[in-house]
């Protein structure tokens, strides 16, 4: 095998490697002779068949079969020896074969540069960390957890809707005289303050039970749907007292002792739990962003092109209604920030890298069953959509993700600023 470098910069290198007829006549002659052993051929003992015979043949076959081979071989002991971070797989091209066996062909790789990652570990980060406030708690249990265990119940002595209501109605839906079935309901539970149809809220409010109302529905560029909608009837949200009762109902799991001040006692700690993962996720991000303050990377064409959609896919999510008609203009206006994240992600795979941060099987395995249990799909189910390549490598990626959070949190120190 002999390797010819065609380019080379600080993230690509791009080789052409040539395998010599010498090196595939080799092989070529060891699978002949190794089939004049094992074939059967009519007329001839099992181990007797004449080499020439084989090669007649079977000559082009064994020809493609040890090309292949070789390929396999070469490339990934060339690769094994790059001693880089790979972030995207490699591009095999140019293959080009002669008569005589012989072939070259070229390798397009791409990496992470080579840097010196300095002090990484037992920092003093800056957080300004949450608390667990008193207030605070009293108001995530009213206004959150208790309201979850809230049950529907029909509104008597009143048939106006009013708001926060939730007026149980019939919709039929038209477009141009003929049925969108996509926006029938029956029986519905259409909770007033929440406008899922923008504009439903308002032609229904003030509206009693049995009334029926016309309203024009029109979402982005579809044409507008009619809606006749029919109210039925009016019920409420009753969210559960906090009692010794409710604490049997759904938390005593069969212990008689189990009251109101030991339940209290465990929401907070999982109350606090909540506060010290927000902490860390704090503490994570300004280790990152620290650390990676000082590097002026190269940064590898397809890291930058990940860090544009990610950028791009958190603005988004932030700012819903926005829609980005010049993606170019975009990137352009928030290179510093997107350059930033591509080199945070350089930082990381490093940081993989240096301290062996890996997804084995069994992580993936304990993954695949909590998600099991948290979703209540079937294992077999879940098995079936995680052999797709990509998911299975999205779940890697979690998890390696959730290995390196784990990492910065046990290994650096949050420094509380909250108080300064």
């Amino acid at each position: 095998m002999a390797i010819e470098i065609l380019n080379e910069t600080l993230t690509t290198k791009e080789v052409k490697i040539s395998v010599s007829k010498e090196d595939f006549d080799k092989k070529y002659n060891e699978k002949l002779k190794h089939l004049s052993k094992t074939v059967k051929v009519e007329g001839f003992r099992k181990g007797k068949v004449p080499v020439a015979l084989i090669k007649k043949r079977f000559g082009q076959s064994v020809k493609a079969e040890v090309t292949e081979a070789l390929v396999e071989e070469t490339s990934s002991s060339y690769l094994e020896g790059l001693d880089v971070i790979m972030v995207s797989q490699p591009i095999m091209d140019g293959f080009k074969q002669e008569k005589t066996g012989e072939f070259f062909y070229t390798v397009k790789s791409e990496f992470i540069p080579d840097f010196d990652m300095g002090e990484y570990k037992n920092l003093d980060i800056e957080v300004e960390a949450e608390k667990l406030n008193e207030d605070e708690f009293n108001k995530y249990l009213n206004e959150q957890f208790l309201p979850g265990f809230s049950k529907r119940v029909e509104i008597e002595g009143r048939d106006i809707v009013e708001n926060s209501d939730l007026a149980i109605v019939d919709i039929k839906a038209t477009r141009n005289g003929e049925e969108v079935k996509e926006y029938e309901r029956v029986d519905f539970p259409l909770e007033m303050g929440k406008d899922i149809f923008k504009g439903i809220d308002e032609s229904v409010l003030g509206k009693k039970i049995g009334d029926e109302v016309d309203f024009e529905y029109k979402k982005d560029e579809e044409e507008a749907v009619n809606f006749h909608i029919t109210v039925k009837k009016l019920e409420r949200f009753e969210v559960p007292e906090l009692n010794e009762e409710f604490v049997q109902q759904y938390f005593a799991h069969g212990r008689d002792e189990y009251n109101v001040e030991a339940f209290l006692k465990d929401l907070k700690n999982e109350y606090q739990m909540q506060i010290d993962k927000k902490n860390n996720a704090k503490l994570v991000d300004k280790y990152i962003e620290k650390i990676t303050s000082v590097y002026t990377l190269e940064i590898p064409k397809s890291i930058l092109e990940g860090a544009k959609q990610d950028f791009l896919n958190r603005h988004l999510h932030e700012n819903k209604e926005e829609k980005i008609e010049d993606k170019d203009k975009f990137f352009k206006e928030n290179e510093e920030e997107i350059n930033k994240l591509a080199r945070q992600q350089i930082f990381v795979l490093k940081l993989k890298n240096v301290e062996n941060v890996h997804a084995s099987q069994s992580d993936v395995i304990n993954y695949i069953q909590t998600f099991t249990r948290q979703y209540g799909i079937p294992q077999d189910e879940v098995m079936k959509l995680f052999s797709d390549r990509n998911r299975y490598a999205e779940v890697v990626g979690l998890i390696e993700n959730q290995k390196i959070e784990e990492f910065i949190v046990n290994n650096n120190n949050l420094v509380d600023i909250s108080a300064k």
